[in-house]
């Protein structure tokens, strides 16, 4: 038996709920190692400390019985709930202008006709992760997670 085990057996060498061959492993253990060995005295002086504490004071019954919490009056409803639409929002807004960067130079795609299209870039390589702060770096990780297909 190793300390490992033992430490994952001591709160069962503890209360008693060893069976015999493991409980004679564990104290063949304790008895060679001091660190192991330590530990057990410390907790159980702990334990006992604990068992002489008692139990704790009764709490007086109440017989009423605890009030409804009282809902929100339609006024306040029809006020609140689009300021929480509203604030929702501002806060996608929020984070999607923080997670803007600077667009690259646009790059001319190499044509024979004098009028050449604009290509961009694409998202991936607009987003230099170098830039932003972590949040949203994690936030652009999470957005980029939900757009993925599931597989299934």
């Amino acid at each position: 038996m190793n300390c490992d085990q033992v430490a994952r057996m001591l709160a069962d060498y503890l209360g008693h709920e060893l069976d015999p061959a493991d409980r004679e492993a564990f104290d063949d253990h304790v008895t060679v190692c001091d660190k192991c060995r330590a530990e057990a005295d410390s907790l159980q002086v702990a334990l006992g400390a604990l068992r002489q504490l008692g139990p704790p004071p009764a709490q007086p019954a109440t017989t009423e019985p605890l009030a409804a919490p009282t809902p929100l009056p339609r006024s306040r409803l029809r006020i609140l709930r689009p300021l929480a639409y509203a604030a929702t929002l501002l806060i996608g807004v929020g984070i999607g202008w923080a997670a803007r960067t600077a667009p690259p130079a646009p790059t001319v795609a190499p044509t024979l006709g004098p009028k050449s299209p604009v290509v961009a870039p694409a998202i991936d390589e607009q987003v230099r992760p170098d830039k932003l702060s972590p949040f949203v770096r994690n936030a652009y990780a999470l957005s980029r997670a939900f757009s993925q297909p599931t597989r299934q």
